[in-house]
């Protein structure tokens, strides 16, 4: 079973990864 705290951290990592591409961009 997934909790929460796992899609709230996925999803940080989404955003994160996001940021850092546009970043690169």
């Amino acid at each position: 079973m997934y909790s929460c705290i796992c899609f709230r951290d996925l999803k940080t990592l989404v955003v994160e990864m996001l940021e850092a591409a546009r970043s690169h961009s």
